[in-house]
């Protein structure tokens, strides 16, 4: 992400994201990291420098304002409501929607335990479901 200035990232998550969010806004709403820095209140340069922090151990070279900026938190909704959203999207590009679906929450579901099964990177499984 640091090194390539047009990527953008989007975490989802089903617990709020709070002040990390909060700080998103604010940052979004800044002309400019000059701006954004000089104008953080109490409560935003606290979140501010534990961000600042993680990503000095991840991409030293990315400012927390390019972050957030390039950054978006979406709160997914209850598991029954996800799953039928992604059943109706499904229908639009695969031919059987339950096998596609139940390919990718195995396949997900390997990647959140950590588990290879078949030793297929990400990129590579997903191109399966086709």
């Amino acid at each position: 992400m640091a090194c390539k200035k047009n990527v953008k990232v989007r975490f989802y998550s089903r617990s709020p994201f709070g002040e990390l969010a909060k700080l998103r806004e604010y940052a979004a709403t800044q002309a400019d990291e000059a701006h954004y820095l000089a104008n953080l209140n109490k409560g935003h340069r606290e979140t501010n420098a534990e961000l600042a922090v993680k990503l000095s151990l991840h991409a030293p070279n990315l400012s927390t304002y390019e972050f957030l900026n390039r950054t978006t938190f979406e709160t997914s909704p209850e598991l029954g409501r996800m799953e039928s959203l992604l059943y109706e999207r499904l229908r639009f590009i695969a031919s059987n929607p339950r096998a596609a679906y139940d390919t990718l929450w195995k396949n997900i579901d390997q990647l959140g335990a950590r588990l290879d099964s078949s030793n297929l990177t990400c990129s590579s499984k997903i191109g399966h479901l086709s």
